[in-house]
């Protein structure tokens, strides 16, 4: 299964001295099966300990890149294996459900084929 993070939102706020600091990101996780099936986990997760802002590892936010910003969901996943499951789990039960449904496209309709 190959795995791809695309970041949807960022919310954002002033917090002491720094400004547009992210304190939300809305984000998704598609997963691709070997044979082509997807399926999709929407995600959201707060950014809540602030503590460690420091004026030596804050990055403005006009300079964030997303891959820096998927590395602090992963970090998260990381530390709660139970979630980061949970997620994978939805991702497969939606490509199988995707499996499950048969798509008749405009050349494929019954009507046509008479």
């Amino acid at each position: 299964m190959k795995y791809n993070f695309s970041i949807n939102e960022l919310r954002r706020e002033d917090v002491g001295e720094f400004e547009d600091v992210v304190t939300h990101i809305r984000w998704s996780l598609t997963g691709t099966d070997s044979e082509g099936y997807e399926g999709t986990f929407i995600g959201a997760t707060p950014l809540e300990d602030l503590s460690q802002l420091s004026e030596l590892t804050f990055v403005p936010y006009s300079e964030l890149k997303e891959k820096e910003i998927i590395s602090w969901i992963e970090e998260i996943l990381d530390a709660n294996e139970h979630y980061r499951q949970h997620i994978k789990d939805r991702i497969h039960e939606s490509i199988n459900n995707e499996r499950l449904v048969k798509v008749a496209g405009e050349k494929d309709l019954p009507w046509l084929n008479t």
